[in-house]
């Protein structure tokens, strides 16, 4: 009998024998951004899985405070980007700034809003008019 290839969506058994390894986080408190270089002396954590949330606990049990915003830049200058839904697919180590609320880089973040129309939806006119019925009847919008 030919040997069967292991599932490529893990149900529960695959996961309970095989879980995947574990991912490196490495995290710094933004007040410490300036004083270290890119990777050194930078605080580890690892985790299996993308959960934000227990990456979230994990970190705050390590650094003993839980009122912070966790962030990811583009290179060592980049604008901070809220880290919200799930960690990126990718295995490679991943480099969290930790943002504390009352402080000049916390009031510049930009937080999606979830309430937002799509593109297709949004107009930047303030009377739009859709015309239906082939302009027998008109909406206001």
């Amino acid at each position: 009998m030919p040997e069967l290839p292991i599932a490529t969506q893990p149900g529960f058994f695959v996961r309970a024998c095989f879980p995947p390894p574990p991912r490196e986080i490495q995290f710094v408190d933004e007040a410490d951004l300036d004083n270290i270089s890119e990777g050194e002396n930078w605080a580890t954590v690892e985790i299996r899985g993308r959960s934000v949330r227990l990456l979230r606990e994990k970190i705050a049990k390590r650094v003993g405070y839980d009122d912070f915003t966790m962030c990811v830049s583009a290179g060592r200058h980049g604008q901070f980007t809220p880290l919200l839904i799930d960690l990126p697919r990718r295995r490679e180590t991943l480099q969290i700034v930790l943002v504390r609320p009352n402080t000049e880089s916390y009031d510049q973040l930009i937080f999606p809003n979830p309430n937002a129309l799509p593109s297709a939806e949004a107009t930047d006119e303030d009377n739009a008019t859709i015309d239906l019925y082939g302009g027998d009847a008109a909406i206001v919008i």
